[in-house]
């Protein structure tokens, strides 16, 4: 499958978000049936020849973190992936590509732990690493990374990692529920521009919360403005993204064109932890049809309720009254009507206006 120089692959190192898979930034091993094709890595003579360097010069800007390694043959020659080889030849050729992802969580301790493995290698080659974020995941975060045998509190006293609280950065430039471009481009991009200016060798390495803040806090629009800002911002340094947002979210049927607006913000979208990790492309494919089908099966079982919701208020709108005067009295009727309402979700409230009066109701249903 390759060519002889290189071998049989080993394995594969954690690799980074700018080209992560689904999987993330988890490490996994690669059998035979999972194996990219040949074009898909580059030993470091080929890569050489992509960015007219020598392959010193390639397997250097590997050490320094700029070309990420993609995987090891057997003889521990690295390979590289040709998107990341493509990348890197537009970088040095004064095009920034924007590396933006977006990584879904359900689990806040999944969540922290994806993120230490993406900022705890930009810490290791000595690259700059920016980190946003609330105060109980910054926490965690940081005890990951220190476990892990990070520096945390050497380099953030250096500089090469910088601690910013997502709610405080926010304050810096909302105005009016929405997020200020030349105020964001001058704190946020200030920020940026100087830790990559402070060590330029490495891709600077940024992971924020501000969005799922915002999202939190039910305010999408600016959500997706501030999406935008991020965008503009990677299109013209040199940095790789990452963001998050809860699945949480999401949940509410009227989240559907907002899910996909977050989506479409980012070069990569990654799931959540429930989406199996480690898994050959078969593998994959096999969870996106459960997915769909699913979906599929999610979307008949809603229809049948509004149809059963609508049937039953063209019920209660006929037969309302009869049910009132129904051999066995108003008990037996109402107990029939609670019955159906509440199945459906719903509330029945029944009441006189005068003693001997009629009894009347008020049935509310979920919409």
């Amino acid at each position: 499958m390759f060519d002889t120089d290189v071998g049989p692959l080993r394995r594969l190192e954690q690799p980074s978000y700018e080209n992560s898979l689904p999987s993330g930034l988890m490490e996994s091993r690669m059998s035979s049936s999972a194996a990219p094709v040949k074009d898909d890595l580059l030993s470091p003579a080929d890569a050489a020849r992509m960015l007219d360097l020598s392959a010193d010069m390639v397997r250097l800007l590997a050490r320094d973190g700029r070309l990420p390694t993609a995987a090891r043959s057997v003889r521990g020659v690295r390979l590289f992936r040709r998107a990341d080889v493509e990348d890197l030849a537009a970088n040095r050729a004064g095009r920034p590509v924007l590396s933006h992802a977006v990584q879904f969580y359900e689990s806040e301790e999944f969540l922290c732990s994806a993120v230490a493995r993406f900022l705890g290698e930009g810490l290791r080659i000595g690259g700059p690493v920016v980190m946003v974020t609330t105060a109980p995941h910054r926490r965690a975060i940081c005890e990951r990374l220190v476990a892990d045998g990070c520096d945390v509190r050497g380099a953030s006293a250096s500089g090469q990692l910088a601690l910013l609280d997502a709610g405080d950065t926010l304050a810096e430039f909302m105005a009016h529920g929405m997020p200020q471009a030349k105020r964001f481009r001058a704190h946020v991009g200030g920020i940026i521009r100087r830790a990559i200016a402070a060590r330029p060798r490495a891709r600077l390495r940024a992971y924020g919360e501000m969005v799922d803040v915002l999202l939190g806090e039910g305010n999408p629009p600016a959500a997706l403005k501030l999406e935008e800002l991020w965008n503009d911002l990677g299109r013209s340094q040199l940095l790789s993204l990452v963001c998050s947002c809860g699945m949480n979210n999401f949940r509410a049927r009227s989240a559907v064109a907002q899910f996909d607006q977050i989506c479409r913000s980012h070069t990569r979208v990654v799931p959540t932890e429930k989406f199996p990790e480690h898994h050959t492309d078969d593998a994959r494919l096999r969870g996106i049809v459960q997915l769909q089908q699913r979906a599929s099966a999610l979307e008949s079982e809603i229809e049948q309720r509004k149809e059963c919701e609508r049937s039953l208020r063209k019920l209660l709108r006929a037969k309302g009254g009869e049910l009132l005067e129904a051999q066995g009295g108003p008990g037996k009727a109402m107990t029939l009507v609670r019955r159906l309402v509440e199945k459906q979700g719903g509330t029945v409230e029944a009441f006189r206006k005068s003693r001997g009066g009629k009894s009347e109701f008020i049935i509310r249903l979920p919409r």
